[in-house]
């Protein structure tokens, strides 16, 4: 099975292919970091992938994955709309896995069993949270709090009560003063994701945005009241 993995939930731009009959072999990797710009550059670094495996092509792909959320609302709605259109295109199912479910899945990849609290960087002292226990024995890791948006300091009284592994980009809200917290500050990998979307049902993983406030831009409202106009 060929997948195309595709992750734009924050700043970078990313995207692989992952071969999972040869011992889930990575055929072609890129990941960028750009902070904006993901509507321009992720059509052309997909491309690029295909044009580094000459063997491969879109109809060779089997599933594509992509990253639901959270993370920045441009980007990733940019990273779902690219990876329905050519799973559509393609014929093939697409699957999503949401950002903290990835970020737990790189700690057991560290070899890292047991809890950990995954964090996605937001605003104003916030971060998306939520923690995973790590069996050996399990493939994805198992939810043990629905993911929310919390403050900082809130997170860190948690892991503390509970103890484990803080990962991810919103990790570094705290790095510098919490120095007895066990932190991996480390951005989301691609390659994660296409291994995990070889074994999941794509009926129970489907791509939909996970949002967990609403987005920044939204319609202005008029400054002073106005009243309706009356035809004399």
């Amino acid at each position: 099975m060929i997948i195309l993995a595709i992750d734009t939930c924050e700043n970078h731009c990313s995207a692989a292919l992952i071969d999972t009959d040869l011992e889930a072999k990575v055929l072609a990797h890129q990941s960028e970091q750009i902070g904006r710009g993901h509507a321009e550059r992720l059509l052309p670094l997909i491309d690029e992938l295909f044009m580094s495996t000459p063997d491969v092509s879109y109809g060779d792909i089997s599933r594509v994955a992509v990253t639901t959320g959270p993370g920045t609302f441009t980007g990733l709605r940019i990273g779902l709309s690219a990876a329905r259109g050519i799973a559509l295109t393609v014929n093939v199912p697409c699957v999503g896995l949401t950002s903290l479910q990835i970020l737990a899945l790189q700690a057991k990849a560290l070899g890292h069993v047991g809890l950990v609290h995954a964090m996605i960087m937001g605003r104003g002292g916030q971060a998306f949270y939520q923690m995973f226990e790590i069996l050996s024995d399990t493939m994805l890791p198992m939810a043990q709090a629905e993911p929310s948006s919390r403050h900082a300091d809130d997170i860190v009284q948690t892991i503390r009560d509970r103890g484990g592994l803080a990962v991810g980009s919103g990790a570094q809200l705290f790095t510098d003063n919490h120095k007895d917290i066990d932190i991996k500050v480390v951005p989301l990998n691609v390659r994660i994701l296409g291994l995990a979307a070889a074994v999941i049902n794509p009926k129970d993983y489907p791509a939909d945005p996970t949002y967990f406030r609403p987005p920044d831009a939204v319609a202005s409202k008029p400054l002073l009241p106005t009243a309706p106009i009356v035809d004399e």
